[in-house]
């Protein structure tokens, strides 16, 4: 981060003045990692630490750490923990563009404009359980981590028996990320080349991995000098450092240490516990013969699809795919109606196929699509591949219903 703390200084108020809409903002993504109800009443509130020239802020809810500097007209303070719901509140009723703190030993007092209150801040000498230790795995620009990960995070589970498939796997070469998320029903993977003069360092547990005896604990963190090295990111992490990521090539570092992932940039640091083991071997599912392949403007397929998916039915959003030369007629039909529409198509080879799909997971599986989808069919009932012409980087699998 780009204020270093300080130590503490006990014992006189500390005055920190900032911009109100910055203040805002901050405690915004803080608290989406405060835990609603939490197990440990520490964890309800957020850490205030005034630095030179910053206000560093930081939340935790056992499993992910987030810290924040924000710039401030400030000086080094002690550590100090206030409910961090009531913050965002008061914060939030503030109109006037600048707010000032003043920290003391069990006080904070917030005034801006004409608006002044004080909050009672937790005894001094608890602390949150921020852990952001890990050994460094790369550098790399923002826009290649999110453009990996955007991309999948559609087809990871929402269901919580689904274990592994609750989060998305990031895998580390040399050159390249590749991330690949599951459901059980669709499979989405992303490939990313990464900058010359990128190094990855892999980390020394999965060097001494990679040399034990015990095969299975080397499957396990999938560190064999010839393998990625591998690691499973939960969803709603993923979707938190999605938010946290800055704008365009800015540098981001990754460490890593067993189960945990830490990602700092210039001004914050987050922390998050990683998913125990790894994927099963996910290629098995993707085709590599097809009996057609069918090239089509994504846009209009999209909307033609969103149509029908109005009178689909509700339960399963079926959706008939008819591919014939020159064209693709999509039918959805429920209790209340039947919609269709035909799409021309770009080109097509193939004997005419009918495919059976969830209506839904074609429509996700399109969104990462730019100009032009090739859909690539194994049959009727077997799964579709769906890529990206001008992005050899993506593809999506979807597997057919069974009628």
């Amino acid at each position: 981060m780009g204020a270093a703390l300080e130590k503490p200084q006990e014992g006189t108020p500390v005055v920190v003045k900032l911009g109100t809409k910055s203040l805002k903002q901050a405690l915004d993504k803080l608290t989406r990692v405060v835990p609603g109800r939490p197990s440990d009443p520490v964890l309800a509130h957020v850490a205030l630490t005034p630095t030179y020239g910053a206000l560093v802020l930081a939340a935790s809810d056992g499993e992910r750490d987030l810290e924040l500097s924000i710039p401030a007209d400030a000086t080094p303070g002690p550590t100090r923990l206030v409910p961090a719901a009531l913050l965002q509140r008061v914060a939030g009723s503030i109109a006037a563009s600048e707010v000032t703190l003043t920290v003391t030993e069990d006080r904070l007092a917030v005034a801006g404009g004409g608006f002044q209150t004080e909050l009672y801040l937790m005894e001094a000498g608890e602390e949150l359980p921020l852990d952001f230790e890990g050994e460094p795995l790369l550098t790399a620009p923002a826009n290649a981590i999110a453009g990996v990960f955007e991309p999948v995070l559609y087809a990871v589970s929402n269901e919580e028996y689904r274990a592994i498939f609750r989060g998305a796997q990031l895998e580390v070469h040399p050159d390249r990320l590749r991330a690949v998320a599951s459901d059980g029903f669709r499979l989405a993977l992303a490939e990313r080349e990464l900058p010359e003069g990128i190094v990855v360092t892999l980390p020394k547990e999965a060097e001494e991995a990679a040399d034990a005896e015990d095969a299975e604990d080397a499957e396990e963190t999938r560190a064999a000098p010839e393998e990625p090295f591998a690691f499973v990111t939960p969803k709603r992490s993923l979707i938190e450092l999605l938010r946290l990521l800055p704008p365009g090539g800015a540098p981001v570092e990754l460490r890593h240490r067993r189960g945990r992932l830490v990602v700092v940039t210039e001004d914050v640091r987050y922390a998050t516990a990683l998913l125990e083991g790894v994927y099963p071997d996910y290629r098995r599912p993707i085709p590599d013969e097809f009996v057609a392949v069918a090239e089509v403007e994504a846009k209009p397929l999209r909307e033609a699809l969103r149509r029908v998916l109005v009178l689909a039915d509700a339960a399963n959003a079926r959706v008939d795919l008819a591919f014939e030369e020159g064209r693709v007629r999509l039918v959805g039909e429920g209790d209340y109606g039947r919609g269709e529409e035909v799409v021309e198509l770009a080109s097509y080879q193939g004997e005419p196929l009918t495919v059976v799909l969830n209506g839904r997971y074609l429509d996700d599986a399109l969104q990462p699509v730019g100009a032009t989808a090739r859909l690539e069919l194994s049959g009727p009932v077997s799964p579709m591949v769906v890529r990206d012409t001008g992005d050899v980087g993506y593809l999506a699998v979807v597997v057919p219903m069974r009628v």
